[in-house]
This record gives structure tokens, C-alpha cells and sequence, in this order.
């Protein structure tokens, strides 16, 4: 057979590379002809040998089997390469003689093999032009064809030559109907031999290849999905048939790793967001098992991360919520239901799965941006709803971005309802005027693609552009009052409160965080407050809250200073508050100082509480020498403990330095002349106590200490207001 085939070399002079003979039939023809037998009785050997019986050496006949296959494979080579070879004469003549003894085999494996190799071998624009005629011999071959990686292999070659050339070929070849149509009687058919898997990596494959064919066609992305809907319908169905549970008609993991393939690949094309608002989209979501939603979830959360898709539209972000559900409420899967488990919350994911599915719910949340204060507003209290029925171990995690959302608004709220006092004007397009050229055209340079909705018209194309590269006419604009907003600076505030007394009020593991939050919205209280009193009470409320989850929920002594310290840093810049409230927090506060479990814990306090009473806003002298004295004798208390606490009165010695550098006039410099001598004797019990209590290097580092305070005294004696620095007293 092989001595049959002319070499690569032969003389085309015979006729059998180029020219015209005698009969007038062109050389082509002929060249593929007497290529064609050799090809056809190629083909007849192997299915003999494919379906003989009784061959004695087994071996020998897989040898004859692989020479054959190859000899198989060279013809169509040489087919595929002959000079003059066009795709009109491919079209006419050369696929229909093959397919015709494509479909004259019986032999499933060689018709498989034979359908592979015309894909490989033969150009990729030859495929696309002869799509029906390829697609129409797949429906007559035999059964044990796997049809379906034929249509997947046949979609990648076309989509990566395609690509490129996107608006010149879907222009002319109607590409998504001739798939669609032979697909759909594949998937459809009663009783197909195809499993749900194979289905699903089938509509997979298609929804793959038509996104990068048409990445702007939301219709198409709907017809895909509902074709998909309704394999997975009809498949429950036939278990249901068939007698089987719940569990049974779950889909397989191979199916369900496509489903979501499925769903997800929209979102990363020029649709984006739109796709949710397919309701066959929806439809197969909740086909899927819980499991398999959140993987969808999770996968949407990262396109959305990836491709940086921010969210101006409330509408919008309430679709993308429904399906990002699954990341904040658990649900088990039905297998799960079935299961010896009778407390779901042993089925709850990991700390760490947690973690992660958050951190992408908090990534949204700051896509959340819209210029629309009111809108901005909407979808706040929309992602609010959203994360409720996620529990505490979630809310703690996803809830503080949204509140600083919040935060960051009022500042901007605030400013547009003085504007509107004080009666700003804003311009504005006149309606009907502008923004159309001479050709009806909009913007100028090349512009997106519109995207085709699923009733055929059109939208704006995803990333906002014009559809016309003609320039634009300037739009007439009008000067109008700026209008007052639905949701002020004070619905805002009452967002954080009732968040925060709903979700992390009552709850020790969030308490420092609600402390937080509540000064911070204090801190915004008084800075918008301008002095018109508009938001005392507000101003009021929010430093009593602060106080009181501090004073109810913080337990530990360590996590109590640092409270303390949170609300003193923040209540000493509200110059908001009236001497009477604000008297009536610090006397909490320093009270809370007292009442400190751990004396080191008492002393520092008492320092920070200090810092109330002497500020740029309020200075009380004998209210800050008060608190300084107190912290002496609890320092004092201290070391008779531990002489490891000597520390205390070198932090307090800086106090009472750093006051009288203030001015406070309460402070003196007898003061610090009587606490140096304290200093200096605490430092020496240390020395001679390390020992004994296991001090190690405390008595070098407090004795290094001690000489830096006493080097910075010496440089201020000759300071007037340093005068009575008692000399002797630092040189000791």
C-alpha cells in the first residue's frame, strides 16, 4: 500500500502536482483522487483488522493496527498540504468524499480517530466555513463516538483562530447557532448515552467559546445557561424516575466542577455584573448543592477582586449579594442532612476557610463607591442585610469595612446639606442637548462593543465608551440649586449606632473594637458640629456608649488600660462636650483607672487619666496634680510588692516634667526635686534586691534609665522657669 503513495519529491511534470492534462480535469482533482484510494482501502484494512476475529499473534496485529493508523494519518497529511488545495475545492469536494467514508465506516474507534484527524490536520478557516456540513456527519456516527470531546476539540481550534478576528468572522458565519443547534440534540436527546458530567464539560466548552467569540452577547450567555438548566432538570428527574434519594440526584463532582466553570465564566468577560440578572443564571444556581454554591461565590468574589469591578448601583449590588449568600450563611449539603449530624454547627467551615471567604466579602465591600450619596447610602444598608444572618463569628470579621464606609461619608453628607443652606448652585446637561455628532455619533475613538441584551436590544457598552468614533457636540449645561439629600448626616449616624449596639455591644470578643468604633463616630460628632450644638446629643451618646461597653464588657486588666488610654486620646480633643459632661466622663474614667486589677496597671492608667485635665482644650491644674499623686502612692503600693515596679516612678517623673513644661501651674519644681530623691532611692532598693527577685538586667536598665530623665533635668536649670532645681538632688 505504502508503494502505491508518490514521494514528496515527485515530478509534478506527470500531472500530479500542478498544471492542467489533456482531459482538461485540473491536477488537484486528480492528486486527490488517487490520494483518496489509497486512503479508502487504508481505511477498509483497518476496520478488518479492528473488527477480525481469531488472530493467533495478538502482537503482531496491534503492530499492523499502528502502521495502518499512521498510514491513515499520512494520507490526510498529504490531502491537507497538496499545492492549490482552497477551501472552495476543500468544501466541494475534499470533506464530502471523506465525510462520506467517515460515515461508510462501522467502526466507531476509527470514525473517532478519523474525525479528530480532519480537525488537526485541515486549516482552521476551512473549519469554520464547512461548520454545518461537519457538525450534520456527527449526528450518523455510530454511537461509541465520544462526540463530545470531538465538539470540544473542534471549539478550541476554532476559538484560538478566531480570536483575533472576531468582528470580521462573526460577522459572516453565524458560529453560535450551528453549535447550538447540533448541541442542543446531543444534550436534549431522550435516553442520550451521555452522562450529567459529560454534559456539563460539553455546555462548559460552549459557554467558553462563545464568551470569546461574542464577550458582549448577554443573550447568547442566556440561552447557554437555560439549555444547561434543563440538562440538570431532566437529569434529577430521571433519578427521581429511577427511585433514587435526594442524595443520589446530587450532582457528581465532576458535573458540579463544571456548573460552576459555568457560572463563573460570564462574570470574567465584558458582561460582568449582568449576568445576574438572567433569571436562568439564578435557576441553575440553585440547582447546585450548597457546597458547589459557595465555590461559584467564591470564584465571583475573585473575578470581581481580579478585574477591580466597582459598584455605583443598588440594584446591582443586590443581585451580586443574593449569589454571594453562600459565603455568609452556612448551609449543609444533602448528603450532609442524611448524615449522623445533628448540629450543623460541627459542619461549619474552618477558622481559616472563614477567614478567607471574609476577607473577600470585605474586598466588595470596598468596591462599594458611588458619587450618589443616597445610593451610596442604599447599598450600605443593603450589604448590612447581607451580612445579618451570617452570625457573630462573621460579622466581627465583615462589618468593620461597611462601618468605615459609613464614616468616610458623613464628613462629605454633612458638607452637601451646608451647601444646600447656604444655596450652592451645581451645573447640569440641559436635556436633549449635546452629545450627538453629525453621523448621530457620541464620544470619539474606537468604542466597546454594546452589550445585546437576552430581548435583543442594546445597551451601553460594559466599560461606558461611545459606539461611534464621530465626535461629540458639547452639551448645553444650566446652573440649579444643589438638592437636599434623602439620608443626612444624622440617618448616618443612627447606620452606626444601631449596627454597633445590635452587633458588638454585648459581646467581650468585639468589645475593644466597639469602643473604637463608637469614639470614632464621637470624634465625627464633634468635628461636624461646627459649634451650631446641632449634634451634642449625638456627640454625648456616642462617648457614653464607648464608656459603657468599656466599663460592661472589658474584663481582662491589660485590654482595660488600653481601653482607657483609647477613650482619654479621644475625649481630649471633643471640645464639643460641656464642662459638666465632660466632668461626668472623665470622673469614669479615673474611677475605672482605680479600680484596676493590677497596680502597674493603676499607676499608668492614672498617668493617662492625667491627660484629661491638662490639654489644648481644658486645663484643671489641681485635677491633674490630683491624679499625679494618686499614681505616686499606687506606684509606692507597687514596689513594696516588687521592687520591679521602680519603673513606675520614672514614668512618673516624666509626668510631672512634661506638665510643667505645659504650664500647668499646680506642678512645681519642688515637685520634681522631691520625686528624684523617691526615683533615686527606689533605683538603689532595686540594685540591691535583683537578687532576690530574679531582676536580671532590671537594675542596669532602670539605672540607664534614670540617668537619661537626670541628663535632660540638667539641661533645663538654665531655664528661668527651672530655677529652683535643686542641684544636688540630681548629682545625688
Amino acid at each position: 500500500m505504502k508503494d502505491k503513495l508518490p514521494d514528496d519529491d515527485a515530478d509534478s511534470a506527470g500531472g500530479f502536482d500542478g498544471g492542467v492534462d489533456g482531459s482538461g480535469e485540473t491536477s488537484i482533482a486528480i492528486s486527490f483522487d488517487f490520494i483518496l484510494n489509497n486512503f479508502v482501502e487504508s481505511m477498509r484494512l483497518w476496520s478488518r483488522i479492528q473488527t477480525g476475529s481469531g488472530a493467533r499473534d495478538r502482537t503482531r496485529r496491534e503492530k499492523e493496527k499502528q502502521e495502518l493508523r499512521t498510514l491513515v494519518t499520512a494520507n490526510l497529511m498529504r490531502l491537507s498540504q497538496l499545492d492549490g488545495l482552497t477551501w472552495e475545492f476543500y468544501r466541494d469536494t475534499a470533506l464530502p468524499k471523506l465525510l462520506e467514508q467517515l460515515v461508510g465506516t462501522k467502526d466507531a474507534y476509527a470514525q473517532q480517530y478519523l474525525l479528530d484527524s480532519i480537525i488537526q490536520v485541515f486549516p482552521d478557516d476551512y473549519h469554520l466555513y464547512t461548520l454545518e456540513k461537519v457538525l450534520d456527519a456527527c449526528s450518523d456516527v455510530q454511537p461509541g463516538v465520544d462526540l463530545k470531546q470531538v465538539m470540544i476539540n473542534l471549539m478550541k481550534r476554532l476559538s484560538r483562530f478566531v480570536s483575533g478576528k472576531k468582528e470580521q468572522i462573526t460577522g459572516e458565519v453565524d458560529i453560535f447557532n450551528i453549535f447550538w443547534n447540533r448541541l442542543r440534540d446531543m444534550v436534549e436527546r431522550p435516553g442520550g448515552v451521555l452522562e450529567i458530567g459529560d454534559v456539563l464539560e460539553l455546555q462548559g466548552a460552549f459557554m467558553s467559546f462563545m464568551i470569546t467569540l461574542y464577550p458582549t452577547r448577554l443573550d447568547y450567555c442566556d440561552t447557554i445557561l437555560a439549555t444547561t438548566e434543563g440538562c440538570v432538570l431532566r437529569y434529577q428527574a430521571s433519578q427521581a424516575q429511577a427511585g433514587h434519594g435526594l442524595s443520589e440526584a446530587m450532582l457528581d463532582q465532576k458535573a458540579v466542577t463544571k456548573a460552576v466553570d459555568i457560572l463563573t465564566a460570564p462574570v470574567n468577560t465584558d458582561l460582568k455584573l449582568m449576568v445576574f440578572s438572567l433569571e436562568s443564571y439564578k435557576n441553575l444556581f440553585s440547582l447546585l448543592q450548597p457546597s458547589a454554591q459557595r465555590s461559584v461565590s467564591q470564584k465571583v468574589a475573585q473575578i470581581i477582586v481580579e478585574k477591580n469591578i466597582e459598584f455605583t448601583d443598588e440594584i446591582e449590588l443586590q443581585r451580586l449579594t443574593h449569589f454571594l449568600t453562600p459565603l455568609v450563611v452556612f448551609q449543609p449539603d444533602v448528603t450532609q442532612q442524611q448524615s449522623q449530624f445533628t448540629n450543623f454547627a460541627d459542619l461549619e467551615p474552618q477558622e481559616e476557610d472563614l477567614v478567607e471567604d471574609m476577607e473577600a466579602v470585605c474586598r466588595i465591600i470596598h468596591r462599594v463607591k458611588s458619587d450618589n450619596l443616597d445610593g451610596l447610602f442604599r447599598m450600605c444598608t443593603e450589604f448590612r442585610k447581607y451580612l445579618g444572618p451570617g452570625g457573630f463569628a462573621r460579622l466581627k470579621m465583615a462589618l468593620p469595612p461597611l462601618l468605615y464606609k459609613i464614616l468616610d461619608a458623613i464628613p462629605k453628607v454633612r458638607k452637601h446639606e451646608i451647601d444646600c443652606q447656604n444655596g450652592v448652585t451645581v451645573a447640569r446637561e440641559i436635556p436633549g442637548t449635546g452629545g450627538a455628532g453629525a453621523n448621530g455619533a457620541v464620544a470619539n475613538g474606537t468604542a466597546a462593543e454594546p452589550i445585546v441584551n437576552v430581548d435583543g436590544t442594546t445597551s451601553p457598552a460594559a466599560d461606558g465608551s461611545a459606539t461611534s468614533p464621530h465626535a461629540a457636540n458639547p452639551p448645553q449645561v444650566e446652573y440649579v440649586a444643589l438638592q437636599p439629600l434623602e439620608f443626612g448626616t444624622k440617618k448616618y449616624f443612627q447606620f452606626l449606632h444601631k449596627t454597633l449596639s445590635t452587633a458588638f455591644n454585648k459581646n467581650p470578643a468585639t468589645a475593644i473594637l466597639a469602643v473604637q468604633f463608637w469614639l470614632k463616630g464621637a470624634a465625627l460628632a464633634n468635628a461636624v458640629d461646627g459649634g451650631t450644638g446641632q449634634y451634642s446629643e449625638l456627640l454625648n451618646e456616642f462617648v457614653d456608649q464607648a464608656i459603657t461597653v468599656f466599663e460592661e464588657e472589658i474584663k481582662e486588666s491589660r485590654d482595660q488600660f488600653k481601653g482607657i488610654t483609647l477613650i482619654v486620646q479621644v475625649l481630649c480633643t471633643l471640645d464639643k462636650l460641656n464642662e459638666e459632661q465632660y466632668g461626668a466622663f472623665a470622673g469614669r474614667l479615673t474611677r475605672a483607672a482605680v479600680q484596676l486589677t493590677k497596680k502597674a496597671h493603676q499607676a499608668k492608667g492614672l498617668q493617662v487619666c492625667a491627660h484629661m485635665f491638662w490639654n489644648n482644650q481644658r486645663q484643671m491644674g489641681a485635677q491633674t496634680l490630683q491624679c499625679l499623686k494618686r499614681c505616686l502612692q499606687v506606684a509606692t503600693e507597687a514596689a513594696q510588692q516588687n521592687p520591679l515596679h521602680v519603673v513606675l516612678f520614672l514614668e512618673l517623673l516624666e509626668s510631672y516634667i512634661y506638665y510643667l513644661e505645659k504650664r500647668c501651674p499646680d506642678v512645681t519644681v519642688g515637685d520634681v526635686n522631691l520625686l528624684v530623691q523617691v526615683c533615686r532611692a527606689q533605683v538603689a532598693e532595686l540594685s540591691r534586691r535583683t537578687e532576690e527577685y530574679g531582676g536580671g538586667n532590671a537594675a542596669q536598665d532602670c539605672n540607664e534609665y534614670f540617668g537619661q530623665i537626670l541628663k535632660y533635668l540638667t539641661t533645663k536649670r538654665a531655664e528661668p522657669e527651672w530655677a529652683e532645681l535643686d542641684q544636688s538632688v540630681l548629682m545625688g
